[in-house]
């Protein structure tokens, strides 16, 4: 780019152009299916609105998984990890590392899961059906062999993920990243390629006023504008107790 302030009758700046580089995305599929037995076609034969009930119960169920699921993805991190695993020595009982995926019901039971890494997502089990769980223990209860896992393991939906690919869409913990990472091919974290990072203030500890103006600021800094905000419901309750001076009750 040639700018430059010149005295008068002096020479511009050299000639330049601008840069570019290219985002590439590609579209997400994702599919439901249900199935009806023979046995409740049966039973339901002589009532055809019995059968519609049937059919109706099935639609209703996969249409609400699919939302669940879609809902993950939105604010997951497009690797496909639902959740990381802890310590689980030849067991069935799977250790996770917490129980947040099991709160949030995005493990369930008749779930099918693969475990293992990101680059090997059924090194450990492949096509398990979760049976059980336990919020208080941040366990889940899978079918076939017992298996053993470490904190390098994650819980994956089964089919999801590929060895060098993630069937499932970028979330936004993926774009708006704790660190520099690669989004729509470009790295956040080679050279020259700063400006496709994501801005971050990292804070230790309670959530204040100060870091929260802060966050803001550093996104006006950059040129940019601020027209949403997502938070965990633990940080909008410390942002409520931070403006409990400010409440005011009238009749």
């Amino acid at each position: 780019v040639g700018i430059g302030s010149r005295a008068e009758n002096a020479a511009l700046a050299a000639v330049g152009s601008q840069g570019y580089a290219r985002a590439t995305y590609d579209l997400k599929y994702h599919y439901g299916r249900v199935s009806v037995t023979g046995v409740a076609m049966a039973k339901t034969a002589s009532s055809a609105g019995a059968f519609l009930k049937a059919l109706e119960g099935e639609l209703d169920g996969v249409r609400n998984d699919l939302k669940m699921d879609i809902a993950r993805q939105t604010y997951g991190t497009g690797d496909g990890k639902i959740a990381t695993c802890g310590t689980t020595t030849t067991s069935n009982t799977v250790v996770l590392a917490n129980s947040e995926a099991l709160r949030k019901g995005e493990i369930y039971i008749g779930m099918v899961v693969d475990i293992g890494t990101v680059a090997a997502p059924t090194t450990i089990a492949a096509a398990r059906n979760v049976t059980d769980f336990s919020i208080a223990n941040g366990t889940i209860t899978i079918d076939g062999a017992t298996v053993s896992t470490t904190s390098a393991d994650f819980i994956f939906r089964a089919g999801n993920n590929g060895a060098s690919s993630t069937a499932e869409m970028s979330g936004l913990r993926q774009i708006v990243s704790t660190s520099a990472n690669t989004f729509g091919g470009i790295d956040a974290s080679a050279a020259g390629n700063a400006y496709w990072d994501n801005q971050r203030t990292n804070v230790a500890g309670l959530l204040s006023l100060d870091n929260r103006t802060q966050a803001f600021n550093s996104v006006k800094v950059a040129g940019g504008n601020v027209a949403l905000m997502v938070s965990s419901y633990g940080l909008q309750r410390q942002w409520f107790n931070l403006l409990q001076d400010q409440v005011r009750y009238t009749e």
